[in-house]
């Protein structure tokens, strides 16, 4: 196997490998979130539109909710979608850790675990590229072990 080859499949596990762990530290570090977070029904009042460079447009909701301690709370997601993924006047489920502001997420699943399901495929798809490479090398060397022994 070649230096550059072997670099090459170095280098995208070890990728793989950081991916992975981080998947793993957002999922723990979300499950810690739920398990001390109040939860609370909220209500889309608004969007903030995003326009891109193509003049597309995504929207992010504005949540209104209530504490436990009856405090008024408005959350802006930091989540664009297009088509926008609640309608306005809308009740959700929000989360929220009442020793720190601005730590709310909705209960969506892009909202709680998006982090984890993108950092995951992506180090499922570095670990994986590199296996079958590596495989494939493997099978094309026996081959020609097979070929140059008859």
């Amino acid at each position: 196997m070649s230096k550059n080859l072997r670099v090459f499949l170095l280098v995208f596990g070890g990728v793989s490998i950081l991916l992975l762990g981080l998947s793993l530290y957002v999922v723990l570090s979300t499950r810690s979130f739920l398990n001390s977070a109040e939860k609370t029904r909220g209500k889309v009042v608004d969007f903030i539109e995003s326009v891109d460079t193509e003049g597309d447009v995504t929207y992010a909701p504005i949540v209104v909710y209530k504490t436990v301690t009856g405090e008024q709370m408005i959350y802006a997601s930091s989540q664009y979608s297009y088509p926008a993924a609640y309608e306005e006047n809308e009740l959700v489920d929000v989360y929220y850790d009442r020793t720190k502001p601005n730590s709310e997420r909705l209960s969506g699943i892009f909202s709680l675990w998006g982090g984890a399901i993108i950092t995951g495929i992506l180090g499922l798809i570095f670990g994986v590229a590199p296996l079958l490479i590596y495989r494939s090398i493997r099978k094309e060397r026996k081959r020609k072990e097979l070929i140059s022994s008859k």
